[in-house]
C-alpha cells in the first residue's frame, strides 16, 4: 500500500465519511516469485475470488431473506391487509424471488463442488440480491412507514398514493357514489388514514382550490376506506 506506484482514493457517502476506498496501481511491475496466477490472468483471479466470497455465505444470506420475508406475510396478516390483491400479488412475487435466490445459492455450492469454482451464477448473485433487498424494503416501508410516523409524530407526506388502473378505478367509484371528484376522494381517504398525514394536493386555480378544501366535507363509510385500502394494496 505503500509502494510509490499506489493511489489511494477514498469513497465518501452522503454523511462525509468513507468506509470504502479506490485503490490504483500505475506502472506496476510484480516480482515472477510474487505474482498470483499466470502472466495477465489477473482478471480471472480476482473474478474467482469475488466469486468465492460471495457464494461463501449464499445458503445463509437466502435464510435470512426467507425470515424477513415471512415476517413480512406476518405482519400483512396482523394488519388486516391481506385482502388486497395488489399487495397479495407483490408479496407472492417477493416470494418467489426468494426462493429463486435460495435455488441459485445451491447452484453456486454446487458449481463449486463440482468444478472448484462458483460459476457465471455467482456474478449475478450481487445484483440479483441487491434489487431484491430494495424490494423487501419497500414493502416494509409500505407496512411499517405510517406506523412508525404515527409512533414518533412525524408528519407523512404521500407522494402519488394513488396510481392509474385498480385503485383509481375504485376513486372513480366511490366518486360517484358521493357525486364528487376522484381526487376529492382520494383526498379524503388520505385524511381518514392518519393524523399525521399531510397531503399536498396540486393547486392551480381558486376552482381548484376550493375543489381541495371541500374534499374535508367528504364522508367515506368505513366499507369504502377499506375497499380504497385494498385497491391500493397496503400504501
Amino acid at each position: 500500500m505503500n509502494l510509490t506506484f499506489t493511489a489511494v482514493r477514498p469513497l465518501e457517502d452522503l454523511t462525509g465519511n468513507h468506509d470504502f476506498c479506490e485503490i490504483f496501481f500505475g506502472n506496476v511491475e510484480v516480482p515472477v516469485p510474487q505474482r498470483v496466477g499466470e502472466e495477465n490472468g489477473g482478471w480471472r483471479v480476482a473474478r474467482t475470488t469475488l466469486g468465492h466470497e460471495r457464494s461463501a455465505g449464499a445458503l445463509n444470506q437466502a435464510s435470512f431473506y426467507r425470515r424477513i420475508t415471512d415476517e413480512l406475510i406476518q405482519l400483512a396478516r396482523e394488519r388486516g391487509l391481506t385482502d388486497s390483491p395488489v399487495l397479495r400479488r407483490r408479496l407472492t412475487e417477493l416470494d418467489a424471488k426468494v426462493r429463486i435466490m435460495r435455488i441459485n445459492a445451491m447452484r453456486i455450492i454446487s458449481d463449486i463442488v463440482a468444478h472448484g469454482e462458483p460459476g457465471p451464477a455467482s456474478s449475478v448473485s450481487r445484483l440479483y440480491n441487491s434489487t431484491l433487498e430494495q424490494d423487501l424494503h419497500e414493502i416494509a416501508m409500505d407496512l411499517l412507514g405510517l406506523a412508525i410516523c404515527e409512533r414518533d409524530g412525524i408528519a407523512f407526506l404521500p407522494w402519488a398514493p394513488i396510481l392509474p388502473g385498480p385503485a383509481q378505478a375504485a376513486v372513480e367509484a366511490v366518486a360517484a357514489a358521493h357525486g364528487v371528484l376522484g381526487q376529492q376522494v382520494s383526498l379524503a381517504w388520505l385524511l381518514r388514514r392518519s393524523s399525521v398525514i399531510l397531503p399536498i394536493p396540486g393547486t392551480s386555480s381558486i376552482t381548484h382550490l376550493d375543489e381541495n378544501v371541500d374534499a374535508a366535507w367528504v364522508d367515506l363509510t368505513d366499507d369504502e376506506v377499506r375497499a380504497l385500502d385494498a385497491a391500493v394494496g397496503g400504501r
